[in-house]
């Protein structure tokens, strides 16, 4: 993360750094790792856009059984009248100096806020018009000091989602945090991945593999179709009933009824990673 964002940073002459405790490696953080690194991605990304000279960085202290998170930044500051609706969706601080190329939609810190909650924590804000702002959270932490006890934990996962290591997955968002987030995850299990936008743009991504997909994980809504038109396309291309799981926050009867006649697992927003990783086992292993 820290290589990335760096290059992210530095397209617009500002740093970006992570420091964390030299013993932070004897910490398990008692959490859902896909879900806080897609929150604290949301914060890194919001920071830089409002960053335009200086820098921002992610930092970790430890307090007690609590690990204190927190990305700061030397960007613009909200001012007072703002902060009592900036956690609010579609709502975003209109600055002259801000990146108004990367400007989205005003849901960043909206759903930082709704990650912060699921993961039992609160988000906090401490910030300084002209000087930079600061957004925290706490996450339980344990000692696993055991090198013993790491392993056998790691191992133990390990044999759990032991079918994604060599298996090819495609994975479908218009989201490209979510495509890189969902990506590293499934690559630390030994996945070959392979992410899109579209079911057209993954078909293209796909031409000069050697060996078809063993899986199509695809959010349901995205920018001009279905992931259930997505998945057709890629299975039309390949004349194959490849696996596919959905990612949706929809619930409507006859939507899940389409996916589940074509034969896809339903994956209900938000995704804890655990159940990605079963979900992508146990399709890979049928």
């Amino acid at each position: 993360m820290e290589y990335e964002y760096s290059r992210v940073a530095a397209t617009d002459n500002l740093r970006f750094g992570i420091s964390v405790p030299k013993n932070f490696a004897n910490y398990q953080v008692k959490v859902d790792v896909h879900l806080l690194e897609r929150l604290l991605r949301n914060l890194i990304t919001n920071a830089i856009r409002y960053t335009p000279k200086g820098g921002v960085r992610l930092a970790a202290r430890l307090s007690g059984n609590f690990v204190d998170i927190r990305v700061v930044d030397t960007g613009l500051g909200i001012p007072l009248a703002q902060r009592s609706r900036i956690f609010e969706e579609f709502v975003q601080i209109r600055n002259p100096q801000a990146k108004e190329k990367n400007i989205g939609m005003g849901l960043g810190l909206a759903i930082s806020r709704r990650l912060s909650a699921i993961l039992g924590s609160q988000l906090r804000m401490n910030t300084h018009v002209g000087i930079g702002s600061v957004f925290a959270f706490k996450l339980p932490v344990r000692n696993v000091m055991n090198s013993g006890l790491r392993r056998s934990a790691a191992n133990d996962r390990q044999d759990q989602f032991a079918p994604i290591s060599g298996s090819l997955i495609v994975v479908v968002d218009d989201d490209a945090n979510i495509c890189l987030s969902t990506k590293s995850m499934l690559e630390l299990y030994g996945a070959e991945v392979i992410t899109a936008e579209s079911g057209d743009a993954a078909v293209q991504a796909l031409i000069f593999s050697p060996r078809p997909p063993d899986l199509v994980l695809s959010d349901y809504r995205l920018t001009n179709e279905t992931g259930l038109q997505c998945v057709q396309t890629i299975r039309d291309e390949f004349n194959s009933d490849i696996p596919a799981i959905i990612v949706t926050g929809d619930t409507a009867p006859h939507e899940i009824n389409l996916l589940k006649q074509a034969g896809m697992d339903i994956l209900y927003k938000p995704v804890p990673a655990e159940s990605l990783l079963a979900s992508c086992s146990k399709n890979l292993l049928n």
